[in-house]
């Protein structure tokens, strides 16, 4: 999101597909909305913030990493809503989860169906608006975690592989308030190419040789929104930090 011919140090990322490709899952209405209005707003916020902030210089990865309080939460919506658009094709079902992928899936959650049941489980967890995450860690583990806000698994030395957007613009204008049927079919536009691509990645990383301590909980980040959040109404600072679903803990 570095740009190379503007004065501001990031811009909204384009689209990999049309705004009417992810239909019937993801109408074409919901994308152009969630994309131009919520998406584009986080950009722009992330902007005004950066000067003075001490964090200027830093890429975006950094800044979900790196920053704290106002900025962290634009920053990491901007990087989460990136990480989103990849995490869906129009192209579904020639995707599919590749050989390693597979047997991580089912050392951890079974198979394919249990993954999908434990998926859909996990996200009826989450109370407010925030982020449902597959990921891996240094162990190549896989794990279900769902987050507040604008959580990120980077800051916990996580690696996602896919994620789900669980705040209500994602979701509303298709299904009105039941977030459990939009997550039913969400993953019938899953891109499972990406996420192989990102367990590949972090199978080339070097690993743990010892395992994680096996509390089942994880570290909890506050997120502090701020005046101009695109929807600061659906904030829970309180409830912010990850929780876990079968896979791994620490």
């Amino acid at each position: 999101m570095k740009s190379e011919t503007s004065t501001l140090p990031f811009r909204l990322s384009p689209l990999p597909y049309a705004f009417d490709a992810l239909e019937p899952v993801v109408s074409a209405e919901t994308l152009e909305v969630h994309y131009d209005a919520h998406h584009r707003g986080y950009v722009e916020n992330l902007n005004k913030l950066l000067p003075g902030s001490g964090y200027e210089g830093l890429s975006l990865t950094e800044l979900v990493e790196k920053s704290e309080g106002p900025v962290l939460n634009q920053a990491a919506q901007a990087w989460n809503h990136d990480f989103y658009w990849k995490s869906m094709t129009p192209k579904a079902d020639l995707t599919t989860p590749d050989e390693k992928l597979v047997e991580a899936i089912r050392l951890s959650f079974g198979n394919l169906e249990s993954f999908r049941i434990e998926f859909e489980k996990t996200a009826h967890t989450l109370f407010g608006s925030g982020w449902l995450w597959l990921v891996t860690n240094p162990n190549r583990e896989l794990s279900l975690l769902v987050g507040n806000n604008a959580e990120n698994p980077l800051r916990h030395g996580l690696t996602p592989l896919i994620v789900c957007d669980l705040w209500e613009h994602a979701y509303y204008i298709d299904y009105r308030s039941s977030r459990n049927a939009y997550v039913a079919v969400f993953l019938d536009i899953l891109n499972w190419n990406f996420a192989n691509e990102n367990f590949r990645a972090a199978q080339s990383s070097p690993g743990l040789t010892t395992k994680m301590r096996p509390t089942g909980k994880f570290s909890v980040v506050k997120n502090t929104p701020i005046s101009g959040d695109p929807e600061p109404e659906k904030n829970h600072p309180e409830g912010s930090g990850f929780k876990s679903s079968l896979g791994f803990g620490y």
